[in-house]
């Protein structure tokens, strides 16, 4: 895998000709990074003048539709940030379109994500990375041919996304914005999923993992089979102060939630979701399901 822009940073990497014939190196930006100390060196920081979210982008790094555009594989630890920058048109046949992160944990802040294409995690492809966090960031209208149309997250994953929008993902299986495998742990907080679709998992489709949404808005979503909002399998975690408005599904228009594990839902609100075949708000797989819910209310749902 080749990509626009290769971040290799720390002790053990390799210089910049290395990176291959395909990579550019970005230049060191004059104002460098946060304050580290004397003894410690900072790592990369790639920042540009914040601009207002309606407002035009000051830096944007189209992929046209060639390869993959940052890559992060080399240990790069939260010091190594990204903040203010289009990520847009990225392509690849396997996993990332726009960002491939394996083995890392960079900062991603208010950046976009926008029309890049992959067969998993269109918009960020990722695994084996701890503490990864992604804040103020939009995904917006990436397609995956198989899961995670917005964000793929794989094996052995902790992540964070806070304050950020899902809005017009698409993903042909598992996750139209978000899909989250055999990981560790995601937490999700204050983020919006709009208008997201994919078979499973309209919104979000995790599995097998732990994951803690807290005043999430899941709202205009559509699975074709399971879970319009949000589809939970075999997961321990809780979704707590969330609204889920007008998605849709087969099964479960709201949430879908299959697990021996146990799941809590706490002060959300389900609200005209709909079902074509069962479960207009929420669906629970099994009869021994251990589903605990609080303070929740039910308004409209079919």
């Amino acid at each position: 895998m080749t990509a626009l822009l290769a971040l290799s940073c720390g002790p053990d990497s390799p210089e910049a000709d290395d990176a291959g014939p395909d990579a550019e190196t970005p230049a060191d930006p004059d104002d460098g990074g946060p304050d580290l100390g004397p003894e410690e060196e900072a790592e990369p920081w790639l920042r540009f003048d914040r601009v207002p979210l309606e407002g035009e982008p000051t830096t944007i790094v189209d992929g046209q539709s060639v390869n993959t555009v940052f890559i992060f594989t080399n240990g790069e630890t939260n010091s190594t940030r990204l903040e203010n920058i289009v990520i847009q048109n990225g392509s690849y046949a396997g996993e990332g379109g726009g960002m491939y992160i394996k083995n890392a944990q960079p900062w991603i802040m208010n950046c976009t994500f926008l029309y890049n294409t992959a067969e998993d995690g269109a918009g960020v492809y990722l695994e084996d990375s701890y503490n990864v966090k992604f804040e103020g960031c939009r995904f917006l209208y990436n397609q995956a041919d198989y899961s995670g149309g917005g964000l793929y997250a794989g094996s052995n994953t902790y992540m964070q996304i806070w304050d950020s929008t899902f809005d017009g993902n698409n993903a042909q299986s598992g996750g139209g914005a978000l899909l989250f495998s055999t990981g560790y742990q995601a937490v999700i907080h204050d983020t919006e999923f709009v208008a997201n679709s994919a078979q499973y998992g309209g919104g979000l489709y995790a599995y097998y993992v732990y994951v803690n949404m807290d005043g999430n808005v899941f709202r205009d979503n559509i699975a074709e089979d399971q879970g319009g909002g949000v589809k939970l399998y075999e997961c321990n975690g809780s979704i707590q102060d969330c609204t889920l408005l007008d998605n849709s599904a087969n099964i479960g228009g709201g949430v879908y939630v299959n697990s021996d594990y146990g799941t809590s839902i706490i002060g959300t609100h389900f609200e005209g979701n709909g079902a074509t075949s069962s479960g207009g708000g929420l669906y629970s797989g099994y009869d021994y399901d251990p589903l605990y819910m609080y303070e929740c209310t039910f308004v409209d749902n079919m």
